[in-house]
C-alpha cells in the first residue's frame, strides 16, 4: 500500500542524514491570512520528555500549569522574549532543570495591534488598511448600508470601488440565501428586513442592499394569511461550515492533502420571551458540540481524525454563548435572526477580537485578565491548560472525505486511521516517530445566522455568518508506546508530555481553515480536491417538545 511512499523516504534520506530536514508537518493542512511561523528544525535533538500527569487514563490526564511558562498578552498585555529554540529542547516543566536554555532576553513589553473599535458593548472585529473600522449612523440606514445605527461597521471609501460609496456599510447583515431574489457578481439573498439583497463575503457585509438597489419582497406572490408562531421554548441549532485547506508542500512532496470538509457546531437555545415592539429576543444557550473534518496524507497512506470528548460539552466551566436576535412573523413566513458572536473556549484573550496569536506566540502568551495571567482556560477542568482533542487511532476509512486522492498515490487499498506524528522525518514512513493523541487547544469561532421557520414552526432551515475558525495547541500528551528511532527513545509512558519541541511543532502544524462562502469554488488542487460550488455556511434549527432540560447528547443527535 505504501510502495510509493517507500522509495521516496530513499530519495531523500541521504539529503535528511546531511543536515537538511523536511519543511512540511503531516498535520499542518492549510494557509493563513494570519501567517503560520515557520517550521522547526526536525533534525533538533530531542531530549527527556516533560513531566508526566500523575494519572494513567487518557480520559482523566491532569498536569499543574508549567512553571517555567512566561505568557505574553495581546491588545494590553506585554510578550515575554520567546525561549531559547536552539539546539536543546527545554523543559517547560522545570525551568532550573537538565534542559534549562542559555541566557535569554529580559522580558520586554511590545506593542499590540491597535485596540478594535467598541460600538455599544460589543468589539468590533479588526479590518486591514485602507479600510476603516467605525459604528454606523442613522444616515447610513438611510442610505441602506445598515440596517441599525450603532452597529460594527466598515468604511471602505478609501478602495474607491462603486459597490460600495462612501459612509459605514455594516458588518455581518443577517439573510438567508435566496434563489426568488436577483443577483449578480454577488448571490442573491432575502435579507432579515424581508427584502432583497446580495451576499457579500469578501468584505463580510453579509446580505446587503446595493447602493441604488430597488426596494423588492424577497417574493412576488400575492400575500398569503400571516403565518405566526409562539417561539418561546427550546431547540437545537447547527451550523455547518463548508471549509478548505491547503497543504504545504515544499520541492520535494507534500506530507498532507489539500483537503475540504464540513466543520458542525451544535448549540442548545432556549429563547425565553420576545419583546412585541422590538421582537428582541430574551435567550440563552450553551455550546454542545463541534466535530472537525479529517485530514488525510498519501504520503504516509493515514487519516487523522480529530474528536472532542463528549464530556467536555457538559462541563460546568465552559463558557455560556451570548444569545441575542430578532423573531418577527410576515406575509413570507416567520424568522429567526442569530446576530453573529465570537466564541471562545479553551483560551481566553483581553480581547475577543484581537488578533489571533501566531504559532511563535503560543508558549508565551499572557492575558491579564485571566488569573495566574493563563491565557488557555481549563474548560474541561481535566487539570490541563485548554480543552483536550483526541486523535483516534485505529481502523481504515477508504476514502477521503471531501476529497478525491489521486488514483495513481499508493493509497488504493485505503488510508489507516493513525494518531499524528510529532516529526516529519522520514522514519515516519516505518511508524518510527513519537505521535500525540491528545492536544490541549484553544478555539475561536464567530458565527451567526437567519431561519426561516416551515409551516409547523417546528423547524427552520437558513443561511449562516461564519467569519473564522481558529486554533492553538498549547501542548499535547505523546501515544503510548510510540518511540522515535532516530534518537532511540524509549517508548513514551502513559500521559507523557510533550517535549517543548514537540509542542511547538504541533502548533505549526494545525489546521488553518479557510470559510467558502456561498457558491465559492477550492482553486485546483493536485489531490483532485473536491472543487464544487460551496452552499456557503448554513443553519438548521430544530424544536424540543416542552420539557425542563435537554442535554447535549439530545442536541447532537436532533433531525436536522
Amino acid at each position: 500500500m505504501k510502495s510509493v511512499a517507500l522509495w521516496v523516504v530513499f530519495a531523500v534520506w541521504s539529503a535528511y542524514v546531511g543536515g537538511c530536514s523536511f519543511e512540511r508537518a503531516p498535520l499542518r493542512p492549510g494557509t493563513s491570512t494570519l501567517g503560520t511561523g515557520s517550521a522547526p528544525d526536525a533534525a533538533t535533538s530531542q531530549s527527556a520528555p516533560d513531566a508526566a500527569p500523575a494519572q494513567d487514563d487518557k480520559s482523566t490526564a491532569t498536569a499543574t500549569p508549567d512553571p517555567g511558562e512566561e505568557d505574553a498578552g495581546l491588545d494590553g498585555g506585554s510578550i515575554t522574549a520567546p525561549v531559547d529554540a536552539g539546539a536543546k529542547d527545554v523543559d517547560m516543566s522545570d525551568p532550573l532543570g537538565p534542559n534549562k536554555p542559555g541566557p535569554t532576553a529580559p522580558p520586554t513589553a511590545e506593542p499590540m495591534s491597535p485596540m478594535p473599535l467598541r460600538c455599544g458593548d460589543a468589539f468590533c472585529p479588526l479590518v486591514s488598511d485602507p479600510v476603516k473600522a467605525c459604528c454606523t449612523t442613522a444616515a447610513d440606514v438611510d442610505r441602506r448600508a445598515a440596517r441599525k445605527a450603532g452597529a460594527c461597521g466598515q468604511d471602505m471609501s478609501a478602495l474607491n470601488l462603486p459597490e460600495y460609496g462612501s459612509g459605514c456599510w455594516q458588518r455581518d447583515q443577517l439573510g438567508i440565501i435566496d434563489a426568488r431574489c436577483p443577483s449578480s457578481k454577488e448571490p442573491g439573498c432575502c435579507a432579515d428586513d424581508g427584502t432583497c439583497g446580495t451576499n457579500n463575503a469578501d468584505q463580510h457585509l453579509g446580505c446587503r442592499h446595493a447602493p441604488g438597489s430597488a426596494l423588492r419582497a424577497c417574493s412576488e406572490e400575492p400575500p398569503r394569511p400571516m403565518d405566526t408562531c409562539d417561539p418561546v421554548g427550546s431547540y437545537a441549532m447547527r451550523v455547518t461550515v463548508d471549509t478548505m485547506w491547503q497543504s504545504h508542500g515544499n520541492g520535494l512532496f507534500a506530507l498532507t492533502d489539500d483537503g475540504r470538509g464540513p466543520i458542525q457546531i451544535y448549540l442548545l437555545a432556549n429563547i425565553e420571551a420576545v419583546d412585541p415592539r422590538t421582537h428582541r429576543i430574551q435567550a440563552s444557550g450553551r455550546l454542545c458540540g463541534v466535530t472537525l473534518p479529517p485530514f488525510y496524507s498519501s504520503i504516509l497512506c493515514e487519516s487523522y481524525q480529530p474528536t472532542f470528548p463528549e464530556s467536555l460539552w457538559e462541563s460546568p466551566s465552559l463558557p455560556r454563548p451570548a444569545i441575542e436576535g430578532t423573531f418577527e412573523c410576515g406575509s413570507q413566513g416567520c424568522v429567526a435572526s442569530i446576530g453573529p458572536v465570537t466564541y471562545l473556549f479553551g483560551i481566553r484573550l483581553n480581547n475577543p477580537e484581537s488578533p489571533w496569536p501566531e504559532p511563535q506566540q503560543t508558549q508565551s502568551l499572557r492575558c491579564a485578565n485571566q488569573p495566574n495571567a493563563q491565557c488557555f482556560a481549563d474548560d474541561d477542568e481535566d487539570g490541563l491548560p485548554g480543552v483536550l482533542l483526541t486523535i483516534e487511532d485505529g481502523g481504515m476509512v477508504a476514502v477521503a472525505s471531501g476529497t478525491k486522492p489521486n488514483s495513481n498515490n499508493s493509497c488504493r487499498d485505503g488510508f489507516d486511521v493513525r494518531s499524528a506524528p510529532l516529526s516529519d522525518v522520514p522514519t515516519a514512513i516505518f511508524d518510527g516517530v513519537r505521535r500525540t493523541d491528545r492536544l490541549m487547544l484553544g478555539i475561536r469561532a464567530r458565527v451567526g445566522g437567519s431561519m426561516r421557520f416551515g409551516k409547523n414552526c417546528e423547524s427552520a432551515q437558513g443561511s449562516a455568518i461564519a467569519q473564522y475558525v481558529n486554533s492553538r495547541a498549547k501542548g499535547c500528551l505523546v501515544e503510548p508506546g510510540s518511540s522515535d528511532w532516530l534518537t532511540r527513545t524509549p517508548p513514551a509512558g502513559p500521559n507523557e508530555r510533550c517535549t517543548s519541541s514537540e509542542a511547538r511543532f504541533i502548533d505549526e502544524s494545525m489546521p488553518d481553515y479557510h470559510v467558502l462562502a456561498s457558491g465559492e469554488k477550492p482553486p485546483a488542487s493536485r489531490f483532485g480536491r473536491d472543487d464544487t460550488p460551496s452552499p456557503g455556511p448554513t443553519v438548521s434549527l430544530v424544536r424540543f417538545a416542552p420539557k425542563k432540560e435537554i442535554s447535549c447528547a439530545e442536541v447532537r443527535s436532533a433531525k436536522f
